[in-house]
């Protein structure tokens, strides 16, 4: 049984801008987003927009140990962190949870608000 690593460079995606913005897809995805209709991409663009304050939780728990700490410190670490391995606070690490969802909420609806004032179609009608 070996180990098997995948190796991502630059170039293994592409930008692509939509509504002023760019996104940045995998080349095997770019055929299948440039064929989709206006309202599509504004669609993926919202959803993709509503994601900003995930991180990966997995990734970053499985590869975090004492010598980068400092660096993988993100929310998501920090709610585990204060629930789970110090003093057990879980109405703060709920709040800071609600507080992380709520900014979610508000970003996709900036970019939902943003998409039809660009001239795209939008999530909520």
């Amino acid at each position: 049984m070996g180990l098997d690593t995948v190796d991502r460079y630059p170039s293994d995606s592409f930008v692509f801008s939509s509504h002023g913005c760019s996104l940045h897809i995998d080349n095997e995805l770019v055929a299948a987003f440039a064929d989709l209709s206006q309202q599509e991409q504004s669609i993926m663009f919202i959803m993709t927009t509503g994601q900003i304050m995930s991180m990966g939780f997995d990734q970053i728990f499985n590869m975090s140990n004492a010598a980068v700490k400092q660096s993988v410190e993100v929310l998501d670490m920090y709610i585990y962190r204060i629930t789970f391995q110090s003093t057990t606070d879980f109405s703060f690490s709920t709040a800071v949870s609600l507080f992380r969802s709520v900014l979610n909420m508000a970003f996709l609806v900036l970019a939902d608000r943003g998409s039809k004032l660009l001239g795209g179609g939008g999530l909520f009608g």
